[in-house]
């Protein structure tokens, strides 16, 4: 589930004990490209927006939080990890060129409680913390993770709330 990081901050503010109670799995946060001027015939010509439930792309300027939950089974039927690809099906949907339809799947091992990512044949790629991924690849509390053209930062719920009750500055995760 993507939503934007105003609405977590708004439902961080309201309770944070709750908002932390009820945040049981890690985000990627995604920042979109930095606001540029764009060539319009009308100057003031606002930004693009959302219809429908949740985004699957951050506008210009925001910045989205993307929950590594598991959808419902009938629509993804992959149950080795949370999928992150283009097309709806996926547990985590980027709307973004460089992104495959099936890009790349993240996996959290119960045992040693730690989380991997793993690219699934991508066109152009996987990496964590400026390595191309091969194979499993553990991603650390923190991490930047890249799928394709798009950077993310993989934060567990403590870091995650630690960052918000912080301003949640995008320019603190670089």
């Amino acid at each position: 589930m993507a939503i934007h990081l105003f609405e977590a901050q708004l439902q961080f503010q309201l309770d944070p004990q709750g908002f932390r109670a009820r945040l049981s799995v890690p985000v990627l946060v995604w920042v979109g490209a930095p606001a540029v001027k764009r060539a319009s015939v009308f100057e003031d010509e606002p930004e693009p927006t959302y219809s429908g439930p949740s985004p699957s792309r951050p506008a210009t300027g925001q910045v989205l939080v993307l929950s590594l939950v598991k959808q419902d089974a009938r629509a993804n039927a992959f149950a080795l990890g949370i999928t992150v690809g283009r097309v709806v099906t996926n547990d985590v949907v980027m709307d973004d060129p460089s992104i495959s339809r099936f890009h790349a799947y993240l996996q959290h091992d119960e045992r040693k409680g730690g989380w991997s990512v793993t690219d699934a044949d991508s066109q152009n790629g996987v990496w964590v913390n400026g390595t191309k991924t091969v194979g499993h690849q553990p991603v650390a509390d923190g991490a930047k993770v890249k799928f394709g053209d798009v950077v993310t930062w993989f934060l567990e719920p403590d870091r995650f709330c630690a960052w918000l009750a912080k301003g949640a500055d995008p320019a603190a995760l670089s």
